[in-house]
């Protein structure tokens, strides 16, 4: 749960997860966001974000990512790995909520894994240079089928670096799982 839309009124964020033998082929998942009105009823419906076939949502968790989002940032996890990122594009003069723009999409080393959590971590910023860090981290869960995967559940932390006033056109991206390997991730 998350004020969204930015009317004071927590919304509920949802993940869909199915199983494979649950899907109906052909149909993607859509992963979603209710707006909740006052009494807690659903006003409005959006969805976000739609998996890909075969996949499904696991995990969704808002934060503050960008620095020209003035409500929370979205953040997606899937049962394939990924971790699709959403700027939150706030308010027009009206106070209509303007929607959400997909900035960033990671992925697990094995896309076997399901990232079955997400976090949105604040790194530390160094002062007089103006750059933020954040760190999403991620849970990852690997099948322990046979053949043996390479990487069986390596957790792993994606990072966004920015600048602290326009991370939209100095965004950088690296990954890094907890052995402390680092490689340079794609930008959506």
């Amino acid at each position: 749960f998350d004020d969204i839309d930015g009317d004071g009124v927590e919304d509920l964020l949802e993940a869909t997860f199915l199983y494979s033998s649950q899907r109906v082929r052909g149909h993607p998942l859509p992963q979603r966001i209710h707006f909740l009105d006052e009494k807690g009823h659903v006003k409005e419906t959006l969805v976000v974000h739609e998996s890909d076939e075969g996949d499904a949502g696991r995990s969704v968790t808002t934060g503050q990512i960008f620095s020209d989002s003035a409500l929370p940032d979205v953040v997606f996890a899937s049962a394939k790995g990924k971790v699709t990122v959403f700027a939150n594009l706030g308010v027009d003069e009206h106070g209509n909520f303007r929607g959400l723009e997909q900035r960033y999409t990671f992925a697990a080393k094995n896309p076997q894994c399901q990232v079955r959590d997400v976090a949105v971590a604040r790194m530390t910023q160094n002062d007089g240079d103006n750059q933020c860090w954040i760190g999403l981290v991620a849970a990852v869960a690997c099948p322990f089928g046979k053949p043996k995967p390479k990487f069986l559940g390596e957790n792993e932390i994606f990072y966004i670096k920015g600048s602290c006033e326009d991370d939209k056109s100095n965004a950088m991206l690296r990954t890094n799982n907890w052995a402390g390997q680092v490689e340079t991730a794609r930008k959506h």
